[in-house]
């Protein structure tokens, strides 16, 4: 509703009903983010207070380094980690997925977020849902360099690739740092990269990915505000299905329930039901 120059009294009202309506429903979709966000803090930094002085005792070395396995779902040394457990910079971290999970506007059979994304040199912008193709399933994995989970699972994501390119499209969108060497940083991670401060930092992390050699997919960038990581809860690493315009498959939050054979699974399934290939490769032709 627009608002005339000289507004009578009866349209100065209704622009003020409408305006404090907006206010209300703001306030409300605040609220329904912050005070699930600071219950879950609270929550979180009881636990963490409580595992921290676990982890102090000597004795529960290795039920905690079972613990984190099971968490991480890949082996890791633990010098990589054991200083930083349960501290302040990791509560952050976790404070930071959290949410992110609580933003999230991807849902199961809803319509997709259509986030800006950017090429890794940085001079083409895209919206996510340019690269769908018809009935064609697209693929997204979410993830950065500094996440040692998405960068083991890379080789099993490359073999999904490879595997079903002939019914599927797949790209990779390139995300804030999971573990910046100016946040809750891993010990021989390798990767001096710091939390992206401009789109400029976070194209460069991207080419690092690049330059690995260890991806199969179109990789593209998140904006430097976020909005893909936002929309999709995909702190630190996360998996989607997006088929038309709407979301077919929600992959759990990583590292944890970052299961790329659950990818495997859906797309066997849709081979199976739908051998024929009805659109050519968006993707693979850019």
């Amino acid at each position: 509703m627009s608002c005339v120059k000289n507004p009578s009294r009866k349209t100065r009202s209704s622009c003020a009903r409408f305006t404090h309506r907006s206010y209300a429903l703001t306030m409300a979709t605040q609220l329904k983010v912050l005070l699930p966000y600071y219950l879950a803090s609270c929550i979180l930094l009881i636990a963490f207070g409580i595992f921290k002085v676990i982890h102090l005792l000597p004795f529960t070395d290795k039920a905690i380094e079972k613990l984190v396995k099971i968490l991480a779902t890949i082996e890791m040394d633990k010098e990589d980690y054991w200083k930083t457990l349960f501290g302040m910079k990791m509560f952050k971290t976790y404070q930071k997925i959290i949410l992110r999970e609580l933003q999230k506007e991807a849902q199961t059979g809803q319509k997709s977020p259509n986030p800006l994304l950017v090429s890794v040199d940085g001079s083409t912008t895209y919206k996510l849902l340019d690269w769908t193709c018809g009935d064609r399933p697209l693929v997204v994995n979410f993830g950065s360099c500094t996440c040692p989970v998405f960068m083991i699972r890379l080789c099993e994501f490359g073999e999904i690739v490879d595997r079903f390119s002939n019914v599927a499209d797949f790209l990779t969108i390139y995300i804030e740092e999971a573990h910046p060497m100016d946040e809750w940083s891993l010990k021989n991670n390798h990767l001096d990269i710091p939390q992206h401060k401009s789109l400029d930092e976070r194209c460069k992390a991207a080419q690092v990915l690049l330059d690995s050699g260890k991806l199969k997919t179109k990789l593209l960038v998140d904006s430097l505000s976020n909005d893909a990581s936002r929309a999709f809860g995909a702190m630190p690493n996360r998996l989607y299905i997006i088929q038309g315009d709407k979301i077919q498959f929600a992959g759990g939050v990583g590292p944890t329930f970052y299961k790329p054979n659950k990818v495997a699974k859906w797309l066997e399934n849709r081979a199976l039901s739908d051998p024929n290939n009805n659109c050519n490769s968006l993707v693979d032709n850019v």
